[in-house]
């Protein structure tokens, strides 16, 4: 969406940068094609074929990342939910493998 305003602005059809609706509307469209189309085998192929996630693990990373997560808000820092959850994932891999 930044990216598309940037360049509505640069092109002189917006005089401010202000995300349009439709902008938003489209992107999240897209976003949805895209998921329905072929994000399902991304998601298959790195949820199964990489490292296989077995119930306890699902339940220790969801729990650890939610108390890092909690713990970064009320103490007012930042952190990327993506970064945090797969840091725990990695960790628990590596408490499952030894490695």
């Amino acid at each position: 969406m930044g990216i598309i305003t940037l360049g509505l602005v640069t092109s002189g059809y917006l005089s401010t940068f202000k995300v349009p609706i439709w902008v938003v509307l489209i992107c999240a469209g897209m976003i949805v094609l895209g998921t329905s189309v072929g994000g399902w085998k991304l998601i298959r192929t790195l949820g199964a074929k990489f490292y296989r996630i077995h119930p306890l693990d699902g339940f220790c990373t969801q729990i650890s990342s939610a108390l890092v997560i909690l713990s970064a808000a009320l103490f007012g820092g930042l952190v990327s939910t993506t970064q945090v959850v797969s840091a725990s994932i990695m960790g628990c891999w590596q408490c499952r493998t030894g490695k």
